[in-house]
């Protein structure tokens, strides 16, 4: 199996993040069979507004807006298929997310996954559950 590694980007965008679910990320790109990036942590209410405006999301009260420590509770990824393409396949996006539920489990950080939503299906998106 390959060991892959957050690129540049990915890094500064992970430092936006809530650092037990950083640690999941990491570990998670530890045992997926596929490469992965994170595409966003931390946005603000505008950004929020503007996804919102373009279906991109059903709230303004998203986990990607910053707590109180001025961090997202919530990461989206994107997936780089075998030819080093980023893929939206649900085939692909199923694969990383059984490696980040693996990563989560072993480091007891509980989480929720966009992909098990019924309401609005956003399989690339993992946050940390409510406590």
């Amino acid at each position: 199996m390959k060991h892959f590694k957050f690129g540049k980007t990915s890094c500064q965008r992970l430092e936006t993040v809530e650092p037990v679910l950083a640690a999941v990320m990491e570990r998670a790109l530890l045992y997926s069979m596929y490469d992965f990036g994170i595409s966003c942590g931390v946005r603000t209410l505008e950004e929020q507004k503007e996804l919102l405006k373009r279906g991109k999301t059903t709230t303004l009260n998203s986990r990607h807006l910053p707590n109180s420590a001025g961090l997202s509770e919530a990461v989206d990824i994107m997936v780089y298929d075998e030819y080093g393409k980023v893929t939206w396949k649900e085939k692909y996006l199923r694969k990383v997310a059984q490696a980040v539920f693996d990563a989560a489990q072993e480091l007891g950080v509980h989480i929720n996954w966009g992909g098990h939503w019924f309401n609005f299906l956003d399989m690339p998106h993992f946050e940390l559950k409510k406590k």
